[in-house]
């Protein structure tokens, strides 16, 4: 089992690649991340959460989400690589940055649904989740994320009957959707137009009307759904 400060200084160094990672490609810097010794699946994890603080905004610095999908990709190539037998590296991977996205995504999920939550932390907590989620669906589209993880996600934001979730995820569903709704589509057709119809009735109101044009924005093929 890896130490605390073990843990620790394979994060320092992970930050450290993709501190000054400007101007490189996202496969220089996953060749960059070869230097890195990683001796256990756990110790995956820093570099996982390395990953998500550079691209959520909560680091020192901040990669550009567009960027996120690429280096993800390349990293778990490499990894696969380096692979054999049974040290599946790719697996431990991925699984590390999938469970450490999942665990900010419900921590600052709690956050900005507690009541007792001061209005510059929820907003500072929203900014953050509305990164996660962006995150998620950018794995996502280069499948390092399962169409039943996306869809459970949804599902939790948005459960189907008549009760009125709170205002921030519908929000936070229409953000997933924005970066999903195509690819989404293409796989279920009928379960996307169930639920856009459902965020549809959700959003029918002020303010949440304004997110309506994000809606038909990420599923021009249903623009129906939204009626005028």
């Amino acid at each position: 089992m890896a130490t605390e400060g073990r843990m620790a200084d394979i994060e320092r160094q992970a930050l450290m690649i993709l501190r000054h990672g400007i101007g490189k490609t996202s496969r220089q810097l996953a060749e960059e991340f070869a230097s890195v010794e990683l001796l256990t699946a756990e110790e995956f994890e820093p570099v996982a959460r390395a990953l998500v603080r550079s691209f959520d905004g909560s680091g020192e610095f901040s990669i550009s989400l567009p960027r996120s999908g690429p280096i993800a990709r390349e990293l778990n190539r490499m990894f696969l690589q380096f692979s054999s037998g049974r040290d599946n590296r790719g697996l431990h991977f991925r699984r590390a940055l999938l469970n450490e996205c999942q665990n900010n995504y419900e921590s600052l999920l709690q956050v900005v649904d507690s009541p007792t939550t001061c209005k510059a932390e929820a907003a500072q907590a929203w900014k953050r989740l509305a990164m996660i989620v962006t995150l998620i669906g950018h794995l996502y589209l280069i499948k390092l994320v399962a169409r039943w993880a996306i869809l459970s996600i949804l599902i939790a934001l948005i459960p189907p009957g008549d009760s009125q979730p709170a205002e921030i995820r519908v929000l936070c569903s229409s953000t997933l959707l924005k970066v999903v709704g195509h690819a989404l589509a293409d796989k279920d057709a009928g379960q996307m137009v169930a639920f856009i119809g459902r965020l549809v009735e959700l959003t029918a109101t002020s303010p949440l009307k304004l997110i309506r044009g994000v809606l038909w924005k990420s599923c021009k093929r249903y623009p129906h759904l939204l009626g005028s």
